[in-house]
């Protein structure tokens, strides 16, 4: 079972997000993270079904030689997307992973497959807490210690997309979870990036790095990268 640090050996790694449309589409914006040597991407399914993308990710799985590819299944709950996630996909983000004070079971019940499909599926778990468009945390440095023990990677994004988190919210959950892998999803740019590099492992990023919904800015692409190297 692969865990994130076998996986990314770097101090920051960027996964560039994806807002998938069309096979051509996603072709296209692959070609831009390929030649910029990013270190894995994910596709999101914000206007075609989970049975879409997935047909998606499986052409351009066999085309480019990305190390890393995942996948977001908007629209399906936590349990409904880890019994849909490809067997051949690098790891699956969730924006609601269920991790709550009062009751753990759902987060329980998700951690539990997944563990137990990894003898057949060996990607990484990003599980979104404290995640735009839900409820703010009450306990958040709670609530993150308690995330370890449901995911690989604890997930987090500010409070909309396009928003960068606050940065004493990223301080909190740091210190909660020690040196276990965080990553941002949202807000994040070249020109804020260095604010968070010392707090943060992983940096799932669109809106800051595309001219528009759906396709990739190039240079803005390639000067991520290079922040990041």
């Amino acid at each position: 079972m692969k865990k994130y640090r076998d996986i990314f050996k770097k101090k920051n790694t960027l996964l560039v997000v994806i807002h998938a449309e069309s096979l051509a589409q996603v072709e296209k914006n692959l070609r831009i993270c390929y030649d910029a040597e990013v270190d894995g991407v994910f596709l999101i399914n914000h206007s075609m079904t989970a049975m879409a993308i997935n047909d998606i990710f499986h052409e351009v799985k066999s085309i480019f030689p990305i190390p890393f590819i995942g996948l977001n299944l908007l629209r399906l709950s936590a349990h409904a997307a880890v019994n849909l996630v490809p067997v051949t996909a690098s790891g699956l983000w969730v924006d609601n992973a269920g991790v709550r004070e009062e009751d753990l079971s759902y987060a329980q019940s998700n951690w539990e497959f997944l563990k137990t499909t990894r003898k057949i599926w060996d990607g990484l778990y990003f599980g979104g807490v404290d995640f735009k468009y839900h409820t703010p945390e009450k306990n958040l440095p709670k609530i993150s210690a308690l995330a370890k023990n449901y995911m690989d990677v604890v997930t987090t994004s500010g409070v909309a997309t396009g928003k960068a988190p606050d940065i004493h919210k990223i301080e909190t959950m740091r210190k909660a979870i020690g040196d276990f892998p965080l990553a941002v999803a949202s807000g994040i740019t070249p020109e804020n990036v260095k604010n968070y590099t010392d707090l943060v492992d992983c940096f799932l990023v669109a809106t800051g790095i595309s001219k528009s919904f759906t396709e990739l800015d190039q240079k803005k692409v390639q000067n991520l990268v290079k922040l990041l190297n």
